[in-house]
């Protein structure tokens, strides 16, 4: 069982204060999966997270060129509180749990 970030994608502003290309918002999924008797089940969970671009520093700021998706990452996480990351974890547990122990289904009797 592990979770996982997925990037989609990053809005930037293509000039904000003597700075090119600033990172503004992240598209993120967040997704788990967890095997059980040799199935493997997923769940998935799709959001964007605002980057907070007030007050940037030339000691800080990296360049769009040079970010790596570890460093965005490093941004989203940090960017969002520990119990909205808990909450994520939570939902995806529960729709796992949904998936290997379902309580409703759907069809037709014919």
């Amino acid at each position: 069982m592990s979770y996982s970030w997925h990037i989609s994608n990053i809005d930037y502003q293509l000039n904000k204060d003597g700075f090119t290309n600033v990172a503004t918002c992240i598209h993120w999924r967040y997704r788990k999966e967890q095997t059980e008797a040799n199935t493997v089940y997923v769940a998935e969970r799709y959001g964007d997270q605002s980057l907070d671009t007030s007050g940037l520093d030339a000691n800080t700021f990296v360049d769009w060129s040079s970010l790596s998706q570890n460093t965005v990452i490093e941004w989203l996480e940090t960017s969002m509180s520990n119990t909205q990351i808990e909450s994520l974890q939570s939902s995806l547990d529960e729709n796992i749990n949904l998936q290997i122990n379902p309580v409703s289904s759907s069809g037709v009797p014919w």
